[in-house]
């Protein structure tokens, strides 16, 4: 209770590194308004992926 009054919190995690097989990803980066545009970025995902078939 000391460290909460006095803004100190300490955490702990636990982290463990594993290999995964390599994988094509596809990715857009852009600003959008708020989380309900994110339907636009999919949006934009797909068109992009079916022209490249």
């Amino acid at each position: 209770m000391k460290m909460i009054r006095e803004d100190v919190v300490e955490m702990n995690y636990y982290v463990s590194l594993k290999e995964i097989p390599n994988r094509n990803v596809a990715s857009v980066r852009k600003i959008i308004p708020s989380y309900n545009g994110e339907g636009d970025l999919w949006g934009t995902v797909t068109c992009s992926s079916t022209k490249e078939k």
